[in-house]
């Protein structure tokens, strides 16, 4: 036993339909066949049937909605995916430029410690260059005392020679 359920159109409904097919028509009937559902014009509907079909209409629109509210969380949870995965690859590019940074860093501090170097071996030299002239300089040193020893020697040498002549 098929149920049969008729629909009163709105005039714009009616409207549509006049515009999509041609015919004018002021509800249409519904009966159900299994899981196919037949449409066909009528005359007359029930308020019983109407109110169901309305009612069924809103569950529809309201699973409609609740689809469409969950496509929307879907894609607002990959856009938060994305999100995250964009500031993960920030984070990332932050951390290669800090150890960009502390490879500078590091790399100024082997240059601060060549120079280090370098100043510490030009002191080095200085400091054997002094010792150098030092050592030049007790040189010279004993070399005029020798020079005095030398010139000693001569004056007492003029001296015995003064006491040998008188």
């Amino acid at each position: 036993m098929a149920k049969e359920v008729r629909v009163q159109l709105t005039a714009a409904q009616k409207a549509k339909i006049k515009s999509a097919i041609g015919k004018t028509m002021s509800e249409i009937r519904v009966s159900s066949l299994g899981k196919n559902v037949a449409v066909s014009p009528g005359q007359k509907s029930s308020r019983l049937s109407e109110h169901g079909l309305r009612e069924e209409g809103l569950r529809e629109e309201g699973l409609r909605e609740e689809g469409l509210r969950e496509e929307g969380l879907r894609e607002e949870g990959l856009r938060e995916e994305g999100l995250r995965e964009e500031g993960l690859r920030e984070e990332g590019l932050r951390e290669e430029g800090l150890r960009e940074e502390g490879l500078r860093e590091e790399g100024l501090r082997e240059e601060g410690l060549r120079e280090e170097g370098l100043r510490e071996e030009g002191l080095r030299e200085e400091g054997l260059r002094e010792e150098g002239l030092r050592e030049e300089g007790l040189r010279e040193e004993g070399l005029r005392e020798e020079g005095l020893r030398e010139e000693g020697l001569r004056e007492e040498g003029l001296r015995e020679e003064g006491l040998r002549s008188t």
